[in-house]
């Protein structure tokens, strides 16, 4: 059964890159509370990060919010930190840091771990690599981190890995849309209605629908 399942999402995960490549996935965009989601996928991720006894820090102003689809961003986030939990060094720390620099957010997920060559890092965005210093029963399909770069591009944002003194740290950045300029967007879009993030329950993401009076 394990097999199979492994199977069905390895065929799933090919048809949505896929998708990604021929421009045939759509965003929903809303705005979202940063601090709030990244808060919530620790939350998710803490029985795998206590089974490897390890552990993971936040370090986000409470302020940023980024204007994106939720349930693809949360699947970009999830991948980075499940990423950092299986690749990390036992008994370590993993990072998690956000900061706003003039028209762009940055958000870092660092963790401690062997340290890997330029070559290497270049290429941990193509589908199915995988280092050969690591298990061939290591989980997963390979075609994360590329999906993660699929959904980030499709945000107008970018990723890239680089190298650290104790590790690796991914780097995503997206652009800083105002509010102003949704007002103005929402004048050419007939005044849709604009649906605020809101923290997931059992699995589902939420949202209120309201109309922005703002």
């Amino acid at each position: 059964m394990d097999k199979t399942r492994e199977l069905d999402s390895l065929i799933n995960e090919l048809f949505e890159i896929t998708r990604y490549n021929l421009s045939e996935i759509e965003l929903e965009k809303t705005w979202i509370n940063l601090y709030d989601m990244l808060s919530e996928i620790k939350e998710e991720q803490y029985p795998q990060l206590n089974a490897a006894q390890k552990q993971d820090e936040i370090e986000v102003n409470e302020d940023i919010r980024l204007n994106g689809d939720p349930d693809k961003l949360v699947r970009v986030f999830n991948n980075l930190l499940r990423n950092a939990v299986l690749y990390s060094d036992a008994n370590t720390i993993i990072k998690i840091s956000a900061s706003t620099t003039g028209e762009q957010v940055d958000i870092a997920f660092e963790n401690t771990c062997a340290p890997i060559s330029e070559a290497k890092l270049n290429r941990l965005f193509e589908q199915f690599y995988r280092g050969k210093e690591y298990p061939s029963n290591t989980p997963g399909s390979g075609l994360g981190l590329a999906i993660a770069k699929e959904i980030i591009l499709l945000h107008g944002g970018s990723i890239r890995a680089e190298s650290t003194e104790t590790g690796i740290r991914f780097l995503v950045t997206f652009p800083v849309m105002k509010r102003e300029s949704m007002k103005i967007k929402k004048l050419h879009i007939q005044h849709k209605l604009i649906k605020p993030y809101t923290p997931r329950h059992n699995g589902k993401v939420e949202r209120s629908h309201r109309k922005d009076n703002e």
